[in-house]
């Protein structure tokens, strides 16, 4: 077929070319060859949620640390950092894993290059920006990864809190701000990585033991560790809206209010489970 060797070769790598062109995707980085970053990276994103029959679509923040590889997740109402707390709530949780120096990860979308310049200056220590190239998303899987954890852990919440009150809830509603901060703590706590250890346990070197029960479920909660002498009960009831990263606290809804507990307990069959 061929006249020549020569020939042969450049069909070949010709074909072989068009094939590269049409089939090759982004390499991806082998995390064993980068090795530990010497300041440490953390990533940034939006998600975005909404029922197929609504417009109602719920936007979260999504904050991806590298080497612990724990998310911290928060609603937003508006994209960048227009609204009072989306900063603050960033700084906050990098404090909360102990960096001083660190890189911000992110896309060139100039919602969350806005939020950046603003945790940049709000912020005491030194912080880095590091944008992916624009159009390759992938570039930044540090935190789309993240991503798609979190969404499929709302829904997993929502779906079981849907059965147990027996009504739809819609992305709007108070309560979904409650449930996505509560699924980037259970990721964060309890999901087991492939060195098998959690985000929790590579910050505070220990694994969390913290006592949680179904979200939304109703509990009694203390009202006050201090015996004041008061007639008034000191526990209450409400429902269980999570536990505060590192402080033990638990969110409870009560009414139309709500509140943090040092402690509550879930009524079981036969007896009571106590945290």
């Amino acid at each position: 077929r061929w006249k020549s060797i020569t020939e042969f070769i450049f069909h070949h790598n010709h074909g072989a070319q068009h094939a590269w062109r049409a089939r090759s995707r982004m390499p991806h980085t082998n995390a064993k060859l980068r090795g530990k970053p010497l300041v440490p990276e953390i990533g940034l994103d939006y998600a975005f949620l909404r029922e197929s029959d609504s417009d109602e679509t719920l936007t979260i923040l999504v904050v991806k640390d590298r080497d612990s590889k724990t998310i911290f997740t928060d609603v937003v109402e508006a994209k960048g950092r227009g609204l009072k707390g989306t900063v603050e709530n960033v700084v906050r949780n990098i404090a909360r894993l102990g960096y001083t120096k660190v890189i911000l990860c992110s896309d060139q979308e100039p919602a969350i290059l806005d939020l950046i310049e603003g945790i940049i200056a709000a912020r005491r220590e030194p912080t880095i920006p590091q944008n992916s190239p624009v159009g390759e998303s992938q570039a930044n899987g540090l935190v789309e990864r993240a991503v798609r954890s979190v969404k499929d852990q709302v829904r997993t919440l929502r779906l079981a809190l849907q059965k147990r009150v027996g009504c739809r809830i819609p992305a709007g509603h108070p309560i979904m701000t409650w449930m996505v901060k509560h699924a980037g703590e259970l990721i964060s706590k309890y999901q087991l990585n492939r060195d098998g250890q959690t985000a929790y346990y590579k910050v505070f070197g220990k694994p969390c033991k913290d006592v949680i029960v179904e979200f939304g479920e109703e509990v009694h909660y203390r009202v006050s560790e201090v015996d004041t002498g008061s007639l008034d009960g000191r526990w209450e009831s409400g429902s269980w809206l999570g536990i505060r990263w590192k402080s033990m606290e638990h969110y409870i809804k009560y009414g139309t209010r709500y509140r943090n507990s040092r402690r509550c307990h879930q009524e079981l069959c036969g007896g009571t489970k106590t945290s």
